[in-house]
C-alpha cells in the first residue's frame, strides 16, 4: 500500500470529524488549534506533525487504526487509483 500523503490524511481527518458530528471550530477547539490551521490541515496544504495528529484522533474519539481504515476506504472508492 503507498504511503499516505497530505491529500488522504486530510480526507480521512474530514470524513472522522464528519462521523463524530463536529464542525472544523469544535474540533480545532478540542484539539487546541485555530480553526484556519485544522482547515489547511484537512485540504492538505500543511504537513501535519504527529503531536498535532495525535491530538486530533485524541479529540475525535479516534486512533491510528479508524484514521488508517478511513485512508483504505477513500483509496478504495477513487476510480483514479491515486
Amino acid at each position: 500500500m503507498p504511503r499516505p500523503g497530505h491529500t488522504d490524511i486530510g480526507d480521512a481527518l474530514r470524513i472522522l470529524r464528519a462521523r463524530a458530528g463536529l464542525t472544523q471550530q469544535e474540533l480545532a477547539a478540542r484539539a487546541q488549534l485555530d480553526g484556519p490551521h485544522l482547515s489547511r490541515l484537512e485540504t492538505g496544504q500543511l504537513d501535519i506533525r504527529w503531536s498535532t495528529l495525535n491530538r486530533l484522533l485524541a479529540a475525535l474519539g479516534a486512533d491510528l487504526r479508524d484514521l488508517q481504515d478511513t485512508i483504505e476506504r477513500i483509496d478504495s472508492e477513487d476510480p483514479s487509483g491515486s
